[in-house]
């Protein structure tokens, strides 16, 4: 027979309880990336209130197929804007420098004076 001493009741409940917390760690981490997708590790890490490395809530995230993800730096091309983005640059190819000295690029933004 096997007979538990009063240490090792103390130990296995503390195990259990530390389950538990994990497992509501792991809840609210998932719970918290679901409802706003562009949250950050950080943050996440801020909300919880458990001691937690921004490794270990990557990988709860992973395991419930959640990916992180990062912002483009710019938007992707549409396959029309790759094709007119070719046509200008075959059209101006054969350009000397005098001829690309002429051009003039300028940022389309919008400002207001006053």
């Amino acid at each position: 027979m096997f007979e538990s001493s009063a240490s090792e009741d103390r130990t296995c409940s503390s195990v259990w309880s530390l389950c538990r917390v994990a497992g509501q760690e792991d809840r609210r981490t998932i719970r918290q990336a679901l409802v706003d997708p562009t949250v950050t590790r950080s943050t996440i890490r801020a909300d919880v209130g458990v001691a937690i490395v921004p490794q270990s809530i990557s990988r709860h995230l992973a395991k419930a197929n959640l990916k992180s993800k990062r912002t483009f730096r710019a938007l992707p091309l549409t396959p029309e804007h790759r094709q007119l983005r070719l046509q200008w640059c075959q059209a101006r190819s054969m350009w000397n420098v005098t001829d690309s000295q002429k051009v003039v690029f300028s940022v389309e933004s919008r400002f207001v004076l006053g």
